[in-house]
This record gives C-alpha cells, structure tokens and sequence, in this order.
C-alpha cells in the first residue's frame, strides 16, 4: 500500500521517492528501506534525520544533495551502499548511534563495531585519517573520491585492502 506523507512516497516500509523541497528533512517513522534515487538531486538538502526504523540505505540513495555535509546513523542501519552518497559535494562526515550494533565511526569514518575493518569515508572528508590500531582490512571503494584527503595513516595491524580503495581519491 502506498503511503503520502508530506513529499515522501512509502510502500510497505520502503521510502520510494522525496518530492518535497525543504533543506531540512525527517524521514518518517516506519520507513525500513531507502532506495536508489530517493533523495536524488536534492541539491539544497542540507540536512536530514533518519528514524529509527531505518535499516538499509540503498546505492545512490542521496546522489547529488549537494549540500548535505553530514548524515547521523541510527542504531537500527545495517546496511548501506557506499555510493549512496555519490557526487555530494559538501558530504564530510558520518556519526553513528553508540548502540548500532553493526558500525560506528571514529572522526567521522565509518568502521565496523568491531574496529576490524575500515568501510566508509565520506568523499568531502579533509585533512588527514588515521586509521585506528587493531583495524585488519579494508573494503573496495573506501576512500573514492576523497580528494581533500591529505593523508592517511595507516597501523601495521592492517593486513590487507581489497583493491580499489582510492578510486579518484588521495
């Protein structure tokens, strides 16, 4: 069944499309899914909460929000696509809620709980990333497009990096 609530398009639990136009944003409570194109080209959202029934937030999600600079997780994220943030401009930091059991994020990157693997770097981050001692690994496409970047440290407990993890970047 689809729902209407002020600009969002919802069927069963899954945000379809944002046609409002404010820079502020809450997506509603019930939402599970945020899929491709949701929120693309909202390129004056600035901000955006999400509640705390989202789970997964889908590839290209929030493409083009030009001016979204940071996005809080909500403990119930689990997953959520990497390039779902692709070409945000001004996008440079993640917090995550302590109680995500899934990840959590240092300085504004994304790792999992665990501290084991590195998963996330926002394209607009600068200055420099240190890599925190006891993460081992890193995905595919952690710092694509971070061209801000001005340098990354990297602890001898990392043991690999799937390749392509500078994509466009430092």
């Amino acid at each position: 069944m689809m729902n209407q609530i002020s600009g969002f398009e919802i069927e069963n639990g899954v945000l379809l499309k944002y046609t409002g136009r404010s820079d502020e944003v809450t997506v509603p409570d019930g939402v599970t899914e945020i899929i491709s194109d949701t929120f693309g080209g909202c390129e004056a959202l600035s901000e955006i909460t999400l509640s705390d029934t989202v789970q997964r937030i889908g590839e290209k999600a929030f493409w083009g929000c030009k001016s979204l600079t940071k996005l809080h997780f909500p403990a119930s994220l689990n997953s959520f696509e990497k390039d779902a943030f692709y070409l945000c401009k001004e996008f440079s930091e993640i917090t995550v809620d302590e109680k995500n059991p899934v990840f959590c994020s240092v300085d504004g990157v994304v790792y999992t709980k665990d501290m084991k693997e590195v998963v996330y770097c926002p394209c607009e981050k600068d200055g420099k990333v240190v890599i925190p001692d006891g993460v081992t690994t890193g995905g595919a496409h952690i710092f694509d497009d971070c061209a801000r970047l001005t340098g990354i440290t990297v602890p001898e407990s990392v043991t690999a990096f799937v390749q392509w993890i500078f994509y466009n970047g430092v």
